[in-house]
């Protein structure tokens, strides 16, 4: 299935020929993803000085009807959504310079390691202040914040970051998967789970017996997606699918807008950009299980951004 939608902005004027020609690739028909589309679609119309044209596309029909191979058809960018999208991209070897979002840091270090076109990215992972300052609000009476590794050492550049926040870090190795000894261990020696973006090791089925275990006794999880708020983590810093959109939708804009080829001025942007803006979701039952007193969702919000800023930098966090 493949469906189009045509967006010009800038003077009565503009054509095809001179509009940025953008192939949206979405991973699949899930609606996250295409609820990253519309955002996006939206916030480009409200811009009404650039002449844009997007076309979206399911990653599956992107890659078997080869529309960037043809002479007829002008891509001039590719933005791929999720990790599928970008997977199938980088394997076809398209030369078109790539914007590829909302996907796991690792997972975009992974598939664009030696890409065969320009590429920037925008990736799911929060800057980790903006965990820092949640976990100082949750960690009342305690210090020592835990995450499942594959090897000792693993989260060395998140353990630095919170010891500069004074507080303490617990890692717990595992052998390819994670078991309940894993899990009452780490339970055991900490006093709050941390769950990140790109742990291939948490599997969902693991991910409910973390989360059943934790419930039980009496520990909190914080994590980064509402999925975990849903299934009983106590909390979650994410970047939603419009925030996502909006945010991509923006540099799309800054690159139509830049006197460069646009393989320049991709390769301008940072590598890898946080999310601009981020959500909070909170489990009240949990939080009511833990006797933990949390402000509501937005003051949440409110308070982490008075204290970290505009949130997007955090470079010790983005290898």
């Amino acid at each position: 299935m493949l469906f189009s939608i045509y967006i010009f902005g800038g003077s009565s004027s503009a054509t095809p020929r001179n509009a940025l020609a953008v192939a949206v690739v979405l991973s699949g028909e899930q609606q996250e993803y295409q609820r990253v589309f519309s955002a996006l679609e939206n916030a480009i119309k409200e811009d009404s000085r650039q002449a844009i044209m997007l076309t979206s596309y399911f990653a599956n029909n992107f890659i078997s009807q080869k529309p960037f191979a043809r002479p007829e058809i002008n891509i001039d960018l590719i933005v791929t959504v999720g990790t599928s999208a970008a997977r199938k991209v980088v394997a076809a070897g398209i030369m078109v310079p790539v914007v590829s979002i909302f996907l796991p840091k690792d997972n975009f270090n992974v598939i664009w390691h030696k890409p065969a076109t320009t590429v920037a990215g925008i990736v799911m992972d929060q800057p980790m202040e903006r965990f820092v300052e949640l976990l100082r609000i949750v960690l009342e009476n305690g210090d020592k914040v835990g995450m499942f590794s594959e090897t000792i050492g693993e989260h060395a550049k998140i353990r630095d970051i919170l010891m500069k926040a004074r507080l303490s870090f617990v890692e717990e190795p595992i052998n390819k998967t994670i078991t309940a000894r894993n899990i009452r261990r780490l339970l055991m020696s900490s006093d709050l789970v941390l769950v990140l973006p790109g742990q291939k090791n948490i599997s969902p089925q693991r991910a409910k017996w973390l989360l059943y275990m934790a419930y039980r006794e009496g520990k909190p999880v914080i994590a980064f997606s509402p999925s975990y708020v849903k299934a009983g983590a106590l909390a979650a810093v994410y970047i939603s699918p419009e925030a996502a959109g909006k945010q991509a939708a923006q540099v799309i804009i800054d690159i139509s807008r830049s006197p460069k080829t646009i393989s320049d001025a991709v390769s301008a942007l940072d590598r890898i950009q946080f999310p601009q803006y981020f959500s909070i979701d909170v489990n009240s039952q949990v939080a009511m299980h833990l006797g933990i007193n949390l402000p509501d969702e937005r003051l949440l919000e409110k308070e982490i951004i008075s204290n970290t800023g505009d949130g997007r930098s955090g470079s010790e966090y983005a290898d």
